[in-house]
């Protein structure tokens, strides 16, 4: 009976570039658009941000948006960062704005999911616990048979039928069968517990996904417009913003803060 949450098939992976992540997200918010334009071979997160509607995008990202697009459309690049400079920085502020906005209306639903798959995880914690020590009293060959017994009965792909024969083995041990009745209950408290939570980390995982995209498409600007040193501070203060808030709104560790190279 396994007491952890498994969201890693959720759980954004740090080990991932981060504009790997946002591309892969703008092409997931492409493929929801019926008349979205198919990914092209090469294509950079500039390219990749104007592709995606307008309406599709918080107002931060969306101007971010707006100014990646005019800078496109200039063939001097360095001009067109001198003028859009401005926009583009303001549509960081933007998405810094979004962010605490979602923060605001949403954290307080993670707290309250994450605090109610924590109370079911230390009652599953319990009730191991309590399993654990009669088994242990068990002769061996009796304790093999109850623990292959209980592993089924927890089997979700186990029928009832199979599992009303599989209890009359443990018939002789009615606390234990009871203990893991206890805990089936718990497992489908806790998937829907993981589920709530999930949704509530939703909104907040985008918004920081915009925060983070605002920089590194602003970043991307910076490079074609040779302002190189420029670019790799933005960039990794986007890496940073997304680390930073996975690791909050995930409850996970957060890798250590590289300083950033003097260019």
């Amino acid at each position: 009976m396994s007491n952890r949450p498994d969201q890693s098939k959720d759980r954004p992976k740090e080990s991932e570039g981060t504009a790997a992540q946002v591309e892969a997200k703008i092409d997931l918010i492409q493929q929801k658009v019926p008349d979205a334009q198919p990914e092209q071979k090469g294509k950079d997160i500039l390219q990749g941000i104007i592709s995606v509607p307008p309406d599709k995008l918080g107002l931060g990202l969306k101007e971010t948006r707006a100014a990646a697009e005019a800078f496109l459309s200039n063939s001097d690049k360095e001009q067109a960062m001198q003028k859009l400079q401005p926009r583009f920085e303001g549509a960081i502020t933007q998405s810094d704005k979004d962010f605490g906005k979602s923060m605001g209306e949403n954290w307080s639903n993670v707290l309250v999911a994450r605090r109610d798959l924590g109370m079911i995880n230390s009652q599953l914690m319990g009730a191991n616990a309590q399993a654990g020590e009669i088994l242990r009293q068990m002769p061996p060959e009796d304790r093999a048979r109850a623990m292959a017994v209980i592993t089924l009965l927890a089997d979700d792909k186990i029928d009832d039928k199979t599992k009303s024969s599989l209890r009359e083995k443990l018939a002789d041990q009615p606390q234990l069968l009871s203990i893991a009745d206890s805990a089936a209950k718990l497992q489908e408290r806790r998937k829907s517990a993981e589920e709530s939570l999930t949704k509530a980390q939703e909104p907040l995982l985008k918004a920081a996904m915009e925060q983070s995209a605002s920089r590194l498409v602003y970043a991307q600007a910076l490079q074609q417009s040779g302002r190189i040193g420029e670019s790799f501070r933005v960039k990794q203060e986007g890496e940073e913003v997304w680390k930073a808030n996975v690791s909050k709104i995930m409850a996970t560790p957060r890798e250590p803060v590289k300083p950033p190279l003097e260019v």
